[in-house]
């Protein structure tokens, strides 16, 4: 789940299995989704909150977006 300001920007669960998609862990829904709400790569200000924590991948993309 991605916060900013108080308010939920974005969600995500993990669809590896459905999706077919090594990449689609829950932190990387979560993201996308926020990325496509908020119309901008840039999430600076937004908090991850994750029930265990990320993995590289996630961390990574995490940093890239700004969080």
């Amino acid at each position: 789940m991605r916060i900013r300001d108080g308010q939920v920007v974005g969600e995500g669960l993990s669809r590896v299995v459905l999706s077919r998609d090594p990449t689609a862990h829950a932190e990387m829904e979560a993201i996308r989704d926020a990325a496509k709400r908020l119309g901008t790569r840039d999430l600076r200000g937004c908090e991850l909150y994750s029930t265990s924590r990320p993995c590289k991948m996630c961390e990574t993309a995490a940093y890239w977006a700004g969080v």
